[in-house]
Parts: structure tokens; sequence; C-alpha cells
């Protein structure tokens, strides 16, 4: 995929998104899937993981940003 954050210099999106800031809420109940998919996101953005939709509402609250 091509995205087009550095002028016309073609990049990935996620490494865009690292470029960019983006940070990425993981949420979901097992660990084992939870902790793969963030592993894999890291590389490219900041990531925050939850167990569960009030942990993750608690960690949104807490840093809204």
């Amino acid at each position: 995929m091509i995205g087009a954050a550095h002028g016309s210099e073609p990049c990935c999106p996620l490494e865009c998104a690292r470029d960019a800031g983006m940070r990425i809420l993981v949420v979901d109940d097992h660990p084992l899937y939870r902790d793969g998919l963030a592993a894999l996101l890291s590389a490219s953005a900041d990531v925050m993981q939850a167990a569960t939709g009030e942990e993750a509402v608690a960690l949104l609250v807490e840093d809204p940003d």
C-alpha cells in the first residue's frame, strides 16, 4: 500500500501512522491474541492494550490523546 505522508515519497500506512503519532488501542479478552496483535502493530504505532471494554474506557478516560 502506498501513502503520501512525506511529499511524493511512498510509504506503508503503518509507517506513516508512527510518523503521525498514531496510537492504537487493542481490546480483546484473549491475552495471546491481544499480545500478538499488539506486537505486530507496535512496530508501527504506539499500542495500548485492554482485556475488557471497561478497561478500554478507563484507559481512554485516563489518557484521552
